[in-house]
């Protein structure tokens, strides 16, 4: 598998509202595990929502949306450990 950046692991991939209060999530590192699986597992590049529906079916995911998962693996691709396709609609893989 890849080996990521220590700083991939803080990206704030939502943000919600607690107590009327804005509160982003965090990527932990069993979320950057589980994305990472997913993508050395395919053999193909994957859509976000392909992504978030392969990480529900082994109901191993804190993301609630493919926008949450389409922008931690954007920051991914910033710091060089993910490949983006931009084709409509993108598709990522690892480098």
């Amino acid at each position: 598998m890849a080996c990521f950046p220590e700083c991939l692991t803080t990206v704030t991939h939502t943000t919600k509202r607690v107590d009327d209060e804005l509160c982003g999530m965090r990527t932990t590192h069993r979320d950057v595990d589980r994305l990472e699986g997913v993508l050395t597992a395919a053999d193909e590049p994957l859509t976000a929502r392909e992504i978030l529906t392969e990480l529900e079916a082994r109901d191993e995911t804190s993301f609630e949306s493919p926008h949450q998962i389409a922008t931690v693996l954007g920051r991914w691709a910033n710091q060089g450990a993910v490949e983006v396709i931009t084709d409509q609609p993108y598709r990522y893989k690892l480098k």
